[in-house]
């Protein structure tokens, strides 16, 4: 007895000793999507060497340090409610020396909630693109009584067929609920459309919050929308949170507590591993305070092989605790039953937190005895596949816009490491065009043409290297420049007073910086600005100008935004056009531009309407929701252009000696000023059954258009006149017969055809050039065309 009183006094030191020894720190900061610090983060690092944990909770600003001994860690961080598990391996911590370790933390769709629908109903919805193989979890946020939410998960919009059960959450008013499944149970295709559907069990009327475009006019999800009771929102996006399974680990199931819990001196939770490698897992006990648990992995419910290395966590009552292996620490065998073991390291008793049933195919103990129906609730994370749970985060970072002209622009990244460069950008989300470069390199630059004058554009950067997940920015805003005059007064307030502008609602005035928090103008020395202490606001000024009915105007300002004591979200602005030319901003008629935050920085918001009389009104508008120890706005730089004109060119395209359908053949077609061979813009036509083609967004000009295919010589159709409406007729035919591309039907086309003959699609020697007739066969009716044009060569 005397001996293991002895021991038991010895392992006590031990603890001690594991706890307080601290010879160097991790330090870092855990941000979100948006670069922002976030609260209340605990960071767990385990010790690959010894088994202890050791923890700290993120300040205001998102900082955190840890003090711990020297070695190597796996460290993780668990977010309840609106971020996936995090985990880093490898970890080295020296003796005296900080250990620098950041986290951005990353979901497939994450948007804040700042307002909420006003108007009740009963069916909200999400769409978002699948970046993981499974759903994991949903966060959302009842804006009305508290209730019950039914959670399920559609193929494509929200009428396509459910994936995995329906899920129910519970919110209280303004207050935030989550679901989860475990990996597998809601299976995704990555890079296809899903979608979230929202509603009560009785299908009764409820509200929810949305997202607005919050951050300088940037779409916070801008690959999918909302949808509420039918209707498609396509600038609105809801305030929830998906998580997919998109790192390399699989969450094995995210279980809340909602069944009590009992006193017990040990707790075995059974699990089937999906994964190779267990990674993570996250409890809740009550009832002690600092004490120190044990948490290991076994082949049986008690005794039984241990299975790795155990972890050993000091925990407080009603705090979640987390600890963490690096992949291969505890093997696990896919498919294979193991026992979860949580226990005191005195073997004292502990209370545990537990689920209704909840792991498929699992079952809990309490003190060895197993108890139908019921779970622990925990979260069980485990590796995939090691490669995949080893890979870091490619670092998407010091985001530019330069060489900003009226048609083009270029876009400036940074990455971690050597990768490639993807721009996506459109007037609009989802993007519509993008532009690619598969170099590698830190440093990107990428230039964007054919872009419209004093247009918003909508971007993001993503850059790909192997060995990394992708990286991959938010969206952002640019604005191009006019190639028009202002037809705005005093737009730019160079006046030094508002003349040409007339106010509404709050009223303040035209100031020189440096203003409030040094605020200079966006560009020359004056701006127009608002600003309240311990007040809310709302109000603007507006301008009425002359316009052509049926022309469509384009109306850009430059916006700052800042608030104290509250969120920053409590103050927005937007900018709008009423195309009747009314003066009462709030009107039916006025067309707006989302409201927006622009948080201590100049950024653009731009709209566009097509005027129904002789006279437009443009507005400048600022909204502070709450009272604030000082809510702050200003607009800079308003200017209004009418748009330039643009029409479609239409024809058909005949191919010549061609069976089969010309739809899938690509053509491309070169807009030029008339005379000239160098192209205003390239495309690549789209033809139908018939050979059917339409050129979009053509400015009224005179112009050749020159059109080239594959196996076809170039024709031109010169001196296009398009004046002030859309052109029909523009039709053309291709002579048949360059096998190899070079505008010519020469011995080297000839050559290509000889050494394709007699082959077939999927055939060593098939090239889909030389099959000029179409018939997916080189024969000699082949033969027939070339001879027949040989010698032709294609117009510049």
């Amino acid at each position: 007895m005397q001996r293991r009183c002895t021991v038991l006094l010895c392992f006590l030191l031990l603890l001690t000793c594991g706890a307080t020894r601290a010879d160097g720190w991790i330090s870092g900061t855990v941000a979100d999507m948006l670069g922002r610090g976030v609260y209340e983060i605990a960071v767990w690092a385990s010790s690959s060497d010894s088994g202890y944990t050791y923890s700290a909770s993120t300040a205001t600003d998102g900082s955190y340090t840890i003090a711990l001994p020297a070695g190597t860690y796996t460290v993780g961080l668990r977010d309840p409610f609106h971020f996936r598990t995090q985990i880093k391996h490898g970890v080295v911590v020296r003796d005296g020396r900080t250990t620098p370790l950041n986290f951005t933390l990353y979901n497939t769709v994450w948007t804040d909630d700042p307002i909420w629908f006003v108007n009740w109903h009963r069916v909200y919805a999400q769409s978002f693109i699948a970046d993981g193989s499974s759903l994991v979890k949903v966060t959302a946020r009842v804006a009305s009584d508290p209730t019950n939410i039914n959670v399920s998960i559609h193929e494509g919009g929200p009428d396509g067929a459910q994936i995995g059960p329906v899920r129910t959450l519970y919110a209280g008013s303004s207050g935030r609920g989550t679901v989860a499944w475990h990996a597998g149970e809601v299976p995704l295709v990555p890079g296809r459309q899903y979608t979230v559907v929202l509603r009560r069990p009785d299908n009764a009327l409820w509200s929810t919050y949305m997202s607005r475009p919050l951050y300088f006019g940037a779409d916070a999800y801008p690959d999918g929308c909302a949808t509420v009771d039918g209707m498609v929102i396509p600038d609105l996006d809801l305030g929830i949170t998906i998580s997919c399974d998109n790192d390399g680990h699989a969450t094995f199931y995210h279980v809340r507590h909602n069944n009590g819990g009992q006193w017990v001196g040990e707790a075995v939770q059974s699990f089937v591993a999906n994964g190779s490698s267990l990674t993570s897992v996250s409890f809740t006990t009550g009832g002690v305070s600092n004490v120190w648990f044990v948490v290991s992995v076994h082949t049986a419910p008690s005794g039984g092989q241990t299975v790795g290395a155990p972890r050993y966590v000091r925990g407080w009552s009603d705090t979640p605790m987390m600890v963490c292996w690096s992949p291969g620490e505890v093997p696990l065998a896919p498919g294979q039953t193991y026992y979860l073991r949580i226990r005191r390291t005195t073997g004292e008793g502990f209370y545990i937190y537990l689920a209704n049933s909840a792991y498929p195919n699992g079952q809990v103990y309490l003190n060895g005895i197993a108890q139908p129906g019921l779970d622990l609730g925990i979260c069980v994370m485990t590796a995939e596949e090691y490669p995949g749970a080893v890979l870091p985060q490619l670092q998407v970072h010091s985001i530019l816009t330069t060489n900003i002209t009226s048609r083009s622009a270029s876009l400036y990244w940074r990455t971690s490491a050597p990768a490639d460069s993807r721009v996506e950008f459109g007037i609009t989300t989802p993007y519509t065009h993008h532009v690619a470069d598969p170099a590698l390199q830190t440093i990107h630059e990428v230039t964007v043409d054919g872009l419209e004058p004093h247009t918003l554009y909508h971007f993001r950067v993503r850059s790909r290297a192997d060995g990394y997940f992708e990286g991959i920015s938010g969206d952002n805003t640019l604005l191009t420049l006019p190639e028009t005059p202002n037809l705005l007064v005093n737009g730019g307030f160079e006046t030094g007073t508002p003349a040409g502008w007339t106010s509404f609602g709050a009223s303040d005035g035209v100031y020189e910086g440096p203003w409030f928090k040094s605020l200079q103008a966006y560009e020359g020395r004056y701006f127009i600005g608002w600003a309240t202490n311990g007040g809310t606001r709302n109000g603007g000024v507006w301008q009425r100008v002359h316009a052509t009915r049926g022309r469509e105007y384009s109306f850009s300002a430059w916006a700052w935004t800042w608030c104290l004591s509250i969120p920053m979200y409590n103050l927005s602005v937007r900018i709008g056009i009423d195309p009747f030319g009314g003066t009462d901003p709030s009107a039916s008629t006025v067309v707006w531009s989302p409201w927006s935050v622009h948080y201590d920085r100049w950024h653009p918001l731009w709209v566009r309407a097509t005027a129904q009389a002789d006279n437009i009104t443009v507005f400048l508008q600022g909204h502070a929701d709450s009272p604030a120890e000082w809510n702050i706005y200003a607009f800079d730089n308003a200017v209004l252009t009418e748009r330039i004109q643009r029409f479609r060119v239409s024809g058909r395209i005949t191919l010549s000696d061609f069976g089969g359908s010309p739809a899938g053949v690509p053509v491309e077609a070169q807009l030029r000023p008339a005379g000239s061979t160098v192209p205003i813009h390239t495309t690549v036509l789209s033809l139908d059954d018939v050979g059917n083609y339409t050129l979009t967004d053509v400015e009224p000009g005179s112009y050749d258009i020159a059109f080239k295919a594959s196996h076809w010589l170039r024709a031109v159709v010169r001196d296009v006149q398009v004046v002030n409406a859309d052109v029909n007729g523009v039709d053309v035919t291709l002579k048949n017969g360059d096998i190899d591309g070079d505008n010519e039907v020469t011995l080297f086309d000839f050559g290509q055809l000889v050494a394709a003959f007699g082959s077939m699609p999927g055939d060593t020697g098939w090239n889909p050039n030389a099959d000029l007739d179409g018939d997916e066969e080189v024969t000699l009716f082949d033969f027939g065309v070339l001879v027949r044009h040989f010698g032709a060569i294609g117009e510049e």
